[in-house]
């Protein structure tokens, strides 16, 4: 019997209901009746059996979901349309910039540059939440790209939230301290709130 005819969770979850009554039972409760055990196992037999012969086309329909969402993911063409999102940005066709960008994340809505760049744009037209929600989504996507966690912290500074920008300025600065970006934003805030021990001193020394 092919194994995907089996529908693993409505099985376990119709087995479950018979054997609930065991479930609650402890060591000292082993006096139940045999013949009442024989009865819920035959049941669970039965059950079982019927589930292998009928099959279960939820399972497969889930299975085949699956694989139609992942196979519409178009790498390639999110990368097209990001570098035309860019391109756009750079001169100033702020409109089409984001159309391109749309598209690249409907082209595939796990490419990180994407998110990325979406970020920045909506962070240069001043408009922080869904700045802040993109780089999100881009930190996420990209877990190693320092600069999702730089350009997260510049717009949550922006936004107000200026604790959480300094958390995300020591990450990005941890995964890259040669980057003068990182650590210059890091010292800058640091000095905004008063800090002035050594450390930010060092820091200071270090950029200049």
């Amino acid at each position: 019997m092919p194994l995907e005819r089996f529908c693993a969770a409505e099985f376990l979850r119709t087995v479950a209901s018979f054997l609930e009554p065991f479930q609650i039972q402890t060591i000292s409760d082993s006096r139940m009746n045999r013949r009442q055990m024989l009865s819920k196992a035959t049941c669970c037999a039965a059950v079982l059996a019927a589930l292998l012969g009928s099959g279960c086309a939820s399972l497969t329909d889930h299975k085949e979901t699956i694989i139609r969402v992942e196979s519409s993911r178009n790498r390639d063409k999110a990368q097209r349309l990001t570098l035309a999102g860019i391109k756009a940005m750079d001169t100033g066709h702020i409109d089409y910039a984001f159309e391109k960008l749309m598209a690249a994340v409907a082209a595939d809505e796990r490419f990180g540059p994407a998110h990325n760049n979406l970020g920045l744009l909506h962070y240069d037209q001043g408009e922080l939440y869904d700045a802040v929600l993109s780089f999100e989504r881009a930190t996420e996507l990209m877990p190693n790209d320092p600069t999702t966690f730089y350009n997260l912290g510049l717009a949550l500074e922006a936004a107000g939230r200026i604790h959480e920008a300094m958390d995300l300025y020591w990450q990005a600065v941890e995964m890259d301290p040669t980057n003068p970006h990182y650590l210059g934003n890091l010292v800058r805030l640091r000095i905004r709130l008063g800090e002035n021990s050594p450390e930010v001193i060092s820091q200071l020394q270090d950029l200049v």
